[in-house]
């Protein structure tokens, strides 16, 4: 049984990793691997046009923005 007064109390509320990560998450990756191959494969000549901008905080961790040029 939990105990919402227990200490110490650590926050789990979206994820925390181990057992408690999301379960969406490796089908998420899968699924943006493969939107990003098939990109690629339609657009042979597609090319990074700089660095991506990351969109970093306390609730996601990504890419922002990612220029390409054709």
């Amino acid at each position: 049984m939990s105990g919402i007064t227990r200490d110490p109390n650590p926050h789990l509320g979206f994820g925390g990793g181990g057992p408690h990560h999301c379960l969406g998450k490796s089908l998420a990756v899968l699924e943006i691997d493969l939107i990003f191959d098939a990109i690629a494969d339609a657009m042979p000549g597609l090319r990074l046009a700089g660095d991506p901008r990351r969109l970093r905080s306390a609730w996601v961790n990504g890419v922002n923005e990612l220029r390409v040029e054709a």
